[in-house]
């Protein structure tokens, strides 16, 4: 027996694992990539005191552009129908294509081999 809708509790539970998965891709991406060229600068010894006026634009130019890139894979990873918003997954099919799926239905999926007690 397949469950047909998921329960609260789970939903919960899915809204969180995406807020922890982009909030990671966030600060590791994003924070990551302008404090790389940050504190890069320093090692090398090419941002002194005299020069900051130059390295913090640079750093904040390469965060700004890494930035856009992680919005627009959210962009990519969610779509709005019929006034609700719903996270597609997307997954590879046996012949090499890339099929959309919804999130609701990922878990379903993986909950078809599970007794559902109602």
């Amino acid at each position: 027996m397949m469950c047909n809708s998921l329960g609260y509790e789970e939903k919960q539970t899915q809204i969180l694992h995406i807020l922890q998965f982009y909030t990671k891709k966030l600060i590791l991406e994003v924070f990551g990539s302008a404090g790389a060229i940050w504190g890069f600068s320093e090692v090398i010894g090419l941002r002194v005191p005299t020069t900051i006026w130059f390295w913090r634009p640079c750093a904040f130019s390469v965060g700004l552009i890494f930035f856009g890139c992680w919005v627009c894979e959210i962009m990519k990873d969610f779509e709005i129908e019929s006034g609700s918003l719903t996270l597609w997954m997307k997954r590879t099919t046996p012949r090499g294509g890339v099929d959309k799926v919804a999130m609701e239905d990922v878990c379903l999926i993986q909950r078809e081999n599970t007794k559902c007690y109602t």
